[in-house]
């Protein structure tokens, strides 16, 4: 198999047509995607973990949100001071910080 290494995009889809651009690796949702260009060389184990952290950012980002979305009523329900709202948000974005420790301490 050839490797073809920093072509541009454009002929990415000839290489492809031709058999020299080898797409069996890659994810049957990266086809609906063509503005993400060529797809780079990864393995069916790089490709799985590769979405498994796309779905992780997306949920941990999505949390985020919500808290920021929520924390005056948090504060108003809780009683916390205006002063005291940036050490509660802190305080809930270090756990994500802990949550890897303990996901490894996990996996033992």
């Amino acid at each position: 198999m050839l490797i073809v290494k920093d072509i541009d995009p454009s002929w990415s889809g000839l290489l492809l047509k031709r058999g020299i651009f080898n797409m069996s690796n890659v994810p049957f949702w990266y086809r609906f995607a063509p503005f993400l260009g060529r797809p780079p060389e990864l393995s069916k184990h790089q490709w799985k973990l590769l979405g498994l952290l796309s779905a992780v950012s997306f949920f941990e980002q999505y949390d985020m949100y919500l808290f920021s979305l929520n924390l005056t009523k948090i504060q108003a329900e809780l009683l916390i001071a205006e002063s005291d709202v940036g050490f509660l948000g802190a305080f809930v974005r270090a756990g994500s910080f802990l949550a890897v420790f303990l996901a490894i301490a996990a996996d033992r």
